[in-house]
């Protein structure tokens, strides 16, 4: 959890830093990995910020987490995501942009994890989707 003192430009520089360190995966790993997680109807919580984040590359991330921190709190409501509380006065605006910003640069850790073939994580995936 990121410190109430840290303003959205420091949180976005520090997972800018960790997202940096993740693997470039080739336009064909990102691509295996997307049609495979379609194939199994995959949904994450980020489609609301973007439908396809699956087949986002770090880049791609970067420039959303920025745009995300530079958001105001009116255009922030409106896009809001699964893990922000809106209708909770003591969460603060600034408190849902760290919540959505975590998410993101988490989501994007998995699917890193899903393009490097990372068994663990394709069984997390597939317990959850396949195995029902």
């Amino acid at each position: 959890m990121i410190h109430d003192s840290m303003d959205a430009m420091a949180l976005y520089r520090k997972l800018e830093a960790e997202i940096d360190q993740l693997p470039d995966h080739t336009p064909e790993e990102v691509e295996s990995a997307a049609h495979h997680l379609e194939m199994l109807h995959y949904q994450n919580m980020i489609e609301a910020v973007d439908r396809n984040f699956i087949r986002f590359r770090k880049t791609d991330v970067l420039k959303k987490l920025q745009e995300i921190a530079r958001l105001n709190a009116e255009h922030l409501r409106a896009t809001r995501t699964v893990v922000e509380e809106w209708d909770r006065p003591e969460v603060t605006v600034e408190e849902n942009r760290r919540r959505r910003m975590e998410l993101i640069a988490r989501e994007y850790k998995k699917l890193c994890r899903l393009r490097s073939n990372d068994p663990t994580a394709w069984d997390e995936i597939n317990e959850l989707y396949y195995d029902d």
